[in-house]
């Protein structure tokens, strides 16, 4: 079943109060967002590990050549696997990959640099294992995927096939302005940012916006024009060369509600079109060679 998206962001507005500290302690925030987001597993999600990290693996049939690895967001305090089900199962579906998704230590029990070691830590598995890693993540989940890339090319580690950036996370510094968005404000980034690199913000690996951009992987870039986070994504646009397909009227990381909106679900669609184009594109590169 479809809704509407001013009925989706109506209900959002509402409800997503307590996703602050003053209203209820973090760890009944995360509970909260478990009770609110998490579908059912299936038959094609199992719990599972790569590398070590432990999360969740999507496997939709048997011999999956690629590999996507989704980087949830929240912050970097809340959310988990299980609350992204619809956004990885929606595009590891259209990628035609096997999907698997970390359990990424949290802050502020685990700052910075935890949640981007346990990323790197499940990159390298899977790239072991899979010549095409596409990676991809909402939010705080899509700052980790661009500083991921950072990190590969800094280490000499294979970059991934190519990015997939959904509202993502890449300023730490800030400010951001209240834009009304039902999800995000400038006192929650405040906490959460705080929580996570409160001595650090200007890092290239926790800011990746402001890092050095060259050598990597091709990336695609969804903003939603409602975010407060869409300054993020300008920013980035204007930095390097991307894809950059912008949602108007959207709200921040729409996409993680796949089979509630339909704006989700096309969004997904047209953002697995681009990626599995630049996957193509590298696999008949490699093949030239």
């Amino acid at each position: 079943m479809r809704i509407p998206a001013p009925i989706v962001r109506t209900a959002l507005h509402l409800t997503a109060g307590w996703l602050t500290p003053d209203a209820l302690p973090i760890g009944l925030q995360r509970t909260g967002l478990e009770l609110a987001m998490s579908l059912p597993p299936g038959p094609q999600v199992a719990d599972s590990c790569e590398g070590g990290v432990s999360g969740e693996r999507h496997r939709h049939r048997a011999g999956h050549t690629r590999a996507l690895l989704y980087l949830h967001g929240g912050g970097y305090c809340i959310g988990s696997p299980r609350t992204h089900r619809r956004v990885v199962a929606h595009l590891a579906r259209a990628l035609e990959a096997e999907a698997f998704v970390p359990a990424y230590r949290l802050a502020p029990e685990h700052p910075y640099p935890a949640g981007l070691a346990d990323t790197v830590t499940a990159y390298v598995s899977l790239s072991e294992r899979f010549e095409e890693v596409v990676v991809a993540g909402d939010s705080a989940g899509g700052g980790l995927t661009l500083a991921l890339a950072i990190h590969a090319r800094d280490h000499r580690l294979r970059q991934p096939t190519a990015l997939g950036l959904i509202c993502p996370w890449l300023d730490l510094v800030g400010p951001h302005q209240d834009t009304g968005d039902p999800l995000i404000t400038s006192a929650r980034l405040e906490y959460w940012k705080n929580a996570y690199a409160s001595s650090s913000q200007t890092q290239p690996e926790v800011s990746p916006v402001m890092a050095d951009l060259n050598g990597l992987a091709p990336i695609v870039l969804h903003s939603a024009g409602d975010d407060p986070l869409l300054a993020d994504a300008e920013k980035l646009a204007e930095r390097i060369k991307v894809e950059h397909r912008r949602h108007p009227g959207m709200f921040h990381a729409f996409h993680a509600l796949a089979g509630v909106l339909n704006e989700a679900d096309e969004a997904l669609d047209a953002l697995a079109v681009s990626l599995r184009l630049h996957v193509a594109n590298r696999s008949s590169m490699s093949i030239a060679a």
